[in-house]
């Protein structure tokens, strides 16, 4: 039995080039983890026992790169982003998702009207009242305030402001929206 090193140099079908060695092996080789969850170039551990070739695990666990994503912002009536910017980005490990989404409003941004919501990366795994773990922060030019996200079904969340238990909304946080005030939120939930 051999441990060795190697690199994803394919996916489907799971092509993998050991460490030393000048191409990738022209076999599937067998593996304890789901084939699907790897990418060309993932670091993977192998055992080589006679003939047989098991990928073990990936390096550094499930560890995956962040994805970028546009994240959708809604109101009753829609803001309009203008020359602010919107951007969000996740990772998926498996059914576990993580999140990060950064609003700053522009000196053309419109507000809307109503109760704020953004879209998840990933469809979540309940329509009701996602549970969505995460924090955010929302500045304006008096300072910032606390935000929880949660869930209102599998796509869409709203933020609820931590100082006052109350929901981010065209109004402001405290004082009203304006260029350069943003909204930064991360979060964790399960996938669909």
């Amino acid at each position: 039995m051999v441990f060795k090193w190697a690199t994803v140099t394919a996916v489907s079908p799971l092509r993998i080039k050991l460490d030393g060695d000048t191409s990738a092996i022209p076999a599937t080789p067998d593996s304890l983890i789901d084939p699907a969850t790897l990418a060309v170039d993932d670091r993977v551990r192998t055992e080589l026992s006679g003939n047989r070739l098991v990928v073990l695990g990936r390096v550094g666990g499930d560890v995956r790169a962040w994805t970028a994503y546009t994240p959708t912002w809604g109101a009753s009536t829609a803001p309009v982003l203008g020359n602010g910017s919107l951007s969000g980005r996740y990772t998926q490990i498996g059914k576990t998702v993580n999140f990060l989404i950064v609003l700053i409003m522009g000196s053309t941004t419109t507000y809307g009207s109503s109760i704020y919501t953004l879209t998840l990366p990933v469809a979540a795994a309940s329509s009701t009242n996602s549970l969505i773990r995460g924090s955010g922060i929302g500045w304006n030019l008096s300072g910032r305030v606390g935000l929880l996200p949660y869930g209102i079904s599998t796509t869409v969340f709203r933020m609820i402001r931590t100082s006052t238990d109350s929901e981010v909304t065209s109004v402001g946080l405290g004082v009203a929206w304006a260029s350069g005030h943003s909204l930064t939120i991360t979060g964790t939930y399960e996938a669909a």
